[in-house]
């Protein structure tokens, strides 16, 4: 499929038990390596800039192929090449293409928020 240009890693977003302060531990596990991949900024609409409402960085992301992809609301994709590489960022929503699975042109679409904590290493 043209255009996809970074590969990304998915990760499921698992809490740990609490640390020694009370504090809640992330611990993301990587779900799959290596996806073809393509991603844009959300356009936030001029309504909502004409007014100056604040809104979350959104982006889409086009997965191929769809399978055995199988991702999820809140799971953290971290590309690993271009230049969003080393981003993390969570999905809010997955769309699948309407051909039949498997099909060459089916594909993944997910739209994510780039996280607070994306700029930083951990």
């Amino acid at each position: 499929m043209q255009g996809l240009n970074v590969t990304v890693d998915i990760y499921e977003r698992a809490q740990a038990a609490d640390d020694t302060v009370g504090g809640a531990v992330r611990s993301d596990s990587l779900r799959y390596a290596g996806i073809p991949a393509r991603i844009a900024n959300d356009r936030v609409s001029a309504d909502f800039r004409a007014q100056g409402v604040e809104l979350p960085r959104t982006v889409r992301i086009i997965l191929w192929p769809d399978t055995p992809v199988n991702v999820r609301a809140d799971d953290i994709v971290i590309p690993t090449s271009g230049a969003w590489a080393g981003q993390r960022l969570r999905v809010t929503g997955v769309q699948r293409s309407s051909v039949t699975p498997g099909d060459p042109r089916s594909h993944i679409q997910l739209t994510a928020i780039h996280t607070d904590y994306a700029d930083r290493e951990e």
